[in-house]
């Protein structure tokens, strides 16, 4: 059901990479032109495959609440469905930004991290969004979550990039030897700020999941 439900979203997903690739030509070359872009990918993509993802169990939640499924199982299964979709485009495009701008091996390995931590990031906090204001009723994919829920989620998300790209820059110019003794710790802060999201939104979403029940 989710894969037949990532049919639709396909056209949504594609212009999510195509609009990176066109801001990265707005963007400096070497490592921020292929840096900054790729937010987009995991961002777009998580709330066209992620948010909706829960409430994608329409009425058939109320069988695995019945059948006393844990709320734990589900949740982890939606997040195995989108994350590796999500990380999967969110890696290629780095890559490709990456080659297509010509940064070196350092700034290159410098990219993937940063990948790698927005493609799962992003998705997780998107799945939690799903989980925490699901419309299991919608037959629309795109209204699958609560309008209020949305807005919350697109902010949280909007955070966790903020602070994901503020401790790359900080860290960068405490490499570069700006003021490290006070920008590695505001780094590391900013790191745990975004872990923090992540962190407290699924825990959230997981209690909302388990409070859920037939009828609300």
């Amino acid at each position: 059901r989710d894969f037949r439900r990532l049919a639709g979203v396909l056209p949504a997903i594609g212009m999510a990479v195509v609009y990176t690739f066109i801001n990265s030509g707005h963007a400096a070359a070497g490592f921020w032109g292929a840096a900054l872009p790729i937010a987009f990918v995991p961002g777009f993509v998580s709330l066209s495959v992620a948010i909706p993802a829960v409430a994608g169990e329409g009425r058939g939640m109320q069988l695995l609440i019945l059948a006393g499924m844990p709320m734990r199982k589900l949740l982890q299964a939606k997040l195995l469905f989108a994350a590796p979709i999500v990380l999967g485009l969110t890696l290629a495009t780095a890559l490709a930004l990456s080659i297509a701008d010509g940064a070196g091996p350092v700034d290159g390995a410098q990219v993937v991290v940063l990948a790698l931590w927005l493609g799962f990031g992003a998705p997780a906090i998107a799945v939690a969004t799903g989980a925490l204001g699901p419309n299991f009723a919608a037959t629309d994919p795109r209204r699958g979550v609560n309008p209020g829920w949305m807005i919350a989620g697109m902010t949280m998300l909007a955070l966790f990039g903020g602070l994901s790209y503020g401790a790359l820059f900080a860290f960068r110019l405490a490499a570069d030897g700006v003021l490290p003794a006070l920008l590695v710790p505001v780094g590391l802060l900013a790191t745990a700020g975004a872990a923090t999201i992540v962190a407290g939104m699924l825990i959230a979403g997981l209690r909302a999941l388990e409070r859920w029940r037939p009828g609300e």
